[in-house]
Formats: structure tokens, sequence, C-alpha cells
């Protein structure tokens, strides 16, 4: 299936600047400039930081949309693919974040902490 939307979603405390979200970007545009590319700069607050990225991809068809995080990133890309049903690739991810992230008061965290650890579901390469 082509890829014509992918979402990058960075860790926490970094940006769309970060290297690996910058090399991202590069290699989209001189490899598959087609892509519709979105690195957003996540808001600190959970709850804020995943409705900014439903509202962002709410149009982007997910047959052919693909999501990829880094760290916290990948925390959010697990929530990502289960709400739309499109393909994730997790970079490090954050598998159980707990501390320091404030994800108590966002209603996505359960089922993004049930999906990042029930990894049997995931092909992991």
């Amino acid at each position: 299936m082509t890829t014509t939307h992918l979402l990058y979603l960075h860790g926490f405390r970094s940006s769309p600047q970060s290297a690996k979200a910058r090399l991202m970007a590069q290699h989209m545009q001189a490899q598959h400039p087609d892509v519709i590319w979105l690195c957003p700069q996540l808001p600190p607050s959970p709850q804020e930081a995943m409705a900014m990225v439903s509202r962002a991809t709410a149009d982007w068809p997910a047959e052919h949309m693909a999501v990829v995080g880094s760290s916290l990133g990948g925390f959010y890309a697990t929530w990502v693919a289960e709400q739309r049903g499109c393909r994730a690739a997790l970079l490090n991810p954050a598998v159980n974040p707990e501390l320091g992230y404030n994800l108590d008061a966002w209603d996505g965290y359960t089922v993004a902490r049930e999906t990042v650890l029930g990894l049997a579901r995931f092909q992991c390469v």
C-alpha cells in the first residue's frame, strides 16, 4: 500500500528541529517529494498534543497514511495508529511513560499504554 501522508511525532522536550526530525524531513523531500509530510511542534500537554494531531490529520486517508514516533512520540504514535487504523513505526518508544509526562490527564493514555505494552500485535523490525 502506498503511503501518501506521513506524520512524524517527536519526543518529550524535543521539536521538529531535532536531528531525527530534520533528517526525516530531508529524506522525504529528496526521496518522496509527493508524500505529504507533517512534523508538528507538540505542546507539553498530552491531551492538547493528541487533539492537535487529530485535527491536523482528520482528512488524511488512513489506508495511505503512516506515523513515525520517537520516544514519547512513539508512545503517541501507537495511539494515532490505533485510532486511525494506520501503520506506525516506533523509534525507541517510551513504552510505559508515567513519570514527568502528566499523562494521567489524557484520556487516550490507557489505550496507548495497553497498545504499546501488547507489542505482540506489531511487527518489530
